[in-house]
Order: C-alpha cells, then structure tokens, then sequence
C-alpha cells in the first residue's frame, strides 16, 4: 500500500526536534511569501459597501487582547455600513474587556458583556439576540477584515437559495481550506501584506463572481 508523499512528509516533521520544526515552518512560510508585496492605503469597492448592508457581524470576544485588537482595528476600515456586534465573553482580562468597550463606543457599534463565558456558539447567540440585519456574519476575534470580505459572501447567500451558509478559503479550521499560502502565513504576514493578497485574489476571481447584488 503506497502513504501519499505528503502524509509521509508530516509524520516525519512531527518527529522531528521542536526547534526543527520551527525553523522548516518560518523557511516554509517564507517560501510561500514569495512575490507578496504590501498594500497599504486599501479603499473598499461599492459592491463591498452594498453587501455589507445586508450583514450583522457578530465578533465574540474571549480574552486575546492583542488579536481582538487587530480584528477590530480591521473592522474599523472596512466593516462598510453594517451592523457590528461585539461580544464579551466573559474575559478576565481586562485588557479585552477594554478593548470592547473603548471600540464599541468611538463607533457606536452593539456590545454585551456576558458574566461567564458561554463559548464561541453561546456568544454567538448573544450577539445574534441583538442583531437586525437579514444576513449574519459570524466573525473570529482573531480574523483580519479586508476590502473584500463581505461581497462575494452575501452574493453567494442572495443567488443561491439552496446555500444557507458561506466562508472564507483563507482561513484555518476544522474545514477543509483551498488556500495553502493564506492558511500557512497568516499569523506571519502584516495586515499590510494580507490586504495586497486580498487584492491578488479577488482580481484572481474576478470572473468567476455574480455581477449584482439584487436583493434588499
């Protein structure tokens, strides 16, 4: 029975020295960094602006001061016209806590403080209790927000009725994502250097998108 090259390749790399392993991931990630460049004054489209009309974006919060920081950072330039709710879930970091409550005032965004953590769906729930938009957007305190995040999300959701929920291919979980670079470098990479890839993909894609968004 032949073991696919990249299942032998992963076992050997879990068996080798911690400190191995880490110089492999930086050369790794620095290899797939290659020709990505950084865009830093990023403007959002109108269809962007339009689709996030439509959109609830629920931002449970658990402690991780430092990551809630550059979600909300990222919210604050391209979050368009929706509706921001920011949920604290229980942290006891005061820092996160803070966080919150000094970005949900500077731009009137919705926000509840929940007395003891009730996990990721919990806290979606709560937030969801004080959404009014059609569309929810449940959003990771760890995600970085771009200039394209909200088009091709809500035009999936209006022309498609059969679908009832959509996601990103640039982020890393339990699913099965299709970007290696942008699941590999994303804790490495600048949020500078995530909007230029941002921008490389969405031309990338460009023809592949529906043209409108129709529906109120």
């Amino acid at each position: 029975m032949f073991v696919p090259l990249e299942r032998r390749l992963a076992s050997v790399f879990r068996h080798l020295p911690q400190d191995w392993q880490h110089r492999i991931e930086q050369a790794y990630v620095g290899l797939l960094s290659f020709g990505v460049e950084e865009l830093s004054t990023p403007l959002m489209m109108d269809d962007e602006i339009a689709a996030s009309r439509h959109l609830s974006v629920i931002v449970p919060v658990h402690n991780a001061a430092d990551e809630t920081r550059r979600c909300l950072c990222s919210l604050e330039c391209f979050a368009g016209e929706a509706e921001i709710v920011v949920v604290d879930d229980g942290s006891t970091d005061l820092r996160a806590s803070g966080i919150v409550t000094q970005f949900a005032a500077r731009n009137n965004w919705k926000s509840r403080r929940n007395a003891q953590s009730s996990f990721h769906s919990g806290a979606c729930m709560s937030g969801a209790a004080l959404a009014t938009r059609p569309l929810l957007c449940l959003l990771n305190s760890d995600t970085v927000v771009t200039q394209h995040s909200w088009s091709a999300c809500v035009q999936a959701l209006l022309h498609y009725p059969d679908v009832m929920a959509v996601g990103p291919m640039t982020c890393d979980g339990w699913m099965i994502q299709t970007d290696i670079r942008a699941r590999r470098c994303r804790f490495s990479w600048s949020d500078e250097q995530i909007f230029w890839y941002a921008e490389h993909l969405y031309l990338r894609n460009a023809a592949r998108r529906p043209r409108s968004i129709s529906r109120p």
